[in-house]
This record gives structure tokens, sequence and C-alpha cells, in this order.
């Protein structure tokens, strides 16, 4: 009798430990998941706000107003965005990084743009959108 006792109990220890690391593994994986699922909407959401402000600079670009808003004459200037610097939980900034000025041969002007959106409560999530725009 009392070796049914210890081998109850033994195997009764074995299934709690075994349904404790199942339970265990289980927590961990949606921790983890959750944690990516918030990481991936925040990128996300940070994207939109830099293409929104690549958007918006293009349009500045279509009417020849960018150089009204950064120094057009130097490279790596920054573009004062005004109103469209913050987007709820986002900082955007933008950088003119070059313009070239091919009207002398009758092909428009090339403008080579950064654009980088930061997660105020977690500054190192951020995107980042680098992109030329020629306008005839």
């Amino acid at each position: 009798m009392k070796q049914r006792k210890g081998l109850v109990l033994i195997v009764t220890l074995i299934v709690t430990f075994i349904a404790s690391a199942f339970i265990a593994a289980l927590l961990y994986m949606l921790f983890n998941n959750v944690v990516t699922i918030g990481s991936k909407k925040r990128y996300s959401g940070s994207l939109e706000v830099a293409k929104g402000v690549s958007s918006y600079l293009m349009e500045l670009m279509d009417d020849d107003k960018l150089c009204s808003y950064t120094d057009c004459s130097k490279t790596n200037q920054p573009i004062q965005l005004g109103s469209y610097s913050s987007f709820g939980n986002y900082n955007a900034t933008a950088t003119l990084i070059k313009r070239i000025d091919l009207n002398n041969k009758g092909e428009g002007v090339v403008y080579s743009v950064e654009v980088i959106v930061r997660n105020q409560k977690i500054p190192s999530e951020h995107s980042v959108i680098d992109f030329v725009y020629r306008v005839y």
C-alpha cells in the first residue's frame, strides 16, 4: 500500500509539472504575441504618418513652395513642417537632402527628401521614408 501512495504522489507531481510547463509556455507565447502586435501597430501608424508627410511635401514641390519652408540652396537642410510635425503620438521631421535644378536643360527640378516619424512614447520605434521626386 505504501508503494502505491508513493507512486501516486510521483505521478501527480509529474502531471502537475507538465501542466505547469504547458501553461507557462502558453502565457509566454501570448505575451510575446501581444508585444509583437503592439509593435507592428505602432510601426504601421508611424509609417502612415510618414507617407502623409511625404505626400504633403510632394504637393509643396509641385506648387514650387518647398523652398519657402527650407533653404533649398544648401544640402541636408531641415524642412519646417509646422502643424504637420505632430500627429497624435507621433513626431515628424523632414530633411531636404539635396535639390538639383535641371531647368537649364528644360528637365525640371529633382528633390531628395528624408522623412522620419518617431513614436513619442517609445522614441526607438520609428519609420523612415527616403524619396526622390522630380517636378517638370
